[in-house]
């Protein structure tokens, strides 16, 4: 087996990535794709992408996300994705062994590991071989599908976020999400300026009366992702949330066909209230898990 860590995927290995990932989801009955990009990490230099090969094939994916800075506070996303036929045989914990190296060489302190309900109903022994621990809190996987949303609204506008927005949305979208560790401004503002650069992603800001209330970016690809949403505080509980979400998904139905994907936190009924109204339905359901001692651990 070999192992090949890089900070970005090629085309050839971004596609034999998304083969594995699909492979593994038609097995376990899941539906949680690991981000494939690195756009956010807080160093782009750093190894993101570690792939298995045995033979010549793809045979198991760890990816790292890791938009904090190495810190007590930050923590490293960690998804790993083994084909069912090489499973018990060492792959995951050679992936993690070698991603290990290199968080601990960034100064990394804390990570959490993916997965979703299907898999941990599947593999009941799990949690205690690996000496996991599940967070309370999971994340509800949403879906609508392709065509869903309407054209125009009474009282909101929907426009393309541009470079003059920034400055007006960096206060609104500090304020939206002020209880997620390390969004700071300087971070805000390379969420708010990548997504607007970057071609595979939409990015909307909702105006009403003439003022930006919201905004939100759309990762386009399989289906159409949307994070990174919000309303601004003074303009919530007016239904406009749902509205912003349907004018999105009208616009971007006019010219692509595909489903759209979100996840709220399983502690957040409000937004999940929000995008039910919108038209999303519940499909999948995420948990985190940490690992405070054993091989999983980060730390020594």
């Amino acid at each position: 087996m070999h192992i090949t860590q890089t900070p970005t995927l090629t085309k050839a290995q971004t596609a034999a990535a998304k083969a594995l990932i699909k492979a593994t989801q038609a097995a376990d009955g899941t539906h949680r794709d690991p981000y494939l990009e690195n756009d956010f990490n807080f160093d782009q230099t750093m190894p993101a992408f570690f792939l298995a090969e045995a033979a010549g094939q793809p045979i198991g994916l760890l990816t790292l996300y890791a938009d904090d800075a190495p810190g007590p506070d930050g923590v490293v996303d960690v998804s790993i994705h083994v084909l069912p036929d090489y499973r018990r045989q060492g792959v995951a914990t050679a992936l993690w062994r070698a991603a290990r190296k290199v968080l601990q060489t960034a100064g990394c302190q804390k990570c959490e590991y993916a997965t979703e309900a299907a898999f941990l109903t599947s593999h009941p022994q799990f949690l205690e071989q690996t000496q996991l621990v599940k967070d309370p809190t999971s994340e509800i996987g949403l879906i609508a599908p392709a065509g869903s949303g309407k054209a125009t609204d009474d009282v909101l506008t929907v426009v393309p976020l541009t470079s003059s927005d920034i400055e007006t949305l960096l206060p609104l979208y500090m304020e939206a999400f002020a209880d997620e560790s390390g969004t700071d401004e300087d971070q805000a503002r390379r969420y708010l300026e990548v997504a607007r650069t970057d071609a595979a992603v939409a990015s909307f800001v909702c105006h009403y009366q003439g003022q930006p209330i919201g905004y939100c970016a759309v990762d386009l690809d399989d289906y159409d992702y949307f994070y990174g949403l919000f309303i601004a505080k003074d303009y919530r509980n007016q239904g406009f949330g749902s509205r912003f979400i349907q004018l999105m998904m009208g616009q971007l139905s006019a010219t692509r066909h595909k489903d759209f994907r979100l996840d709220v936190d399983s502690d957040n009924p409000a937004a999940y209230h929000v995008y039910r109204k919108a038209g999303f339905k519940p499909l999948t359901e995420s948990f985190y898990l940490s690992a405070p001692t054993g091989r999983w651990a980060l730390k020594d």
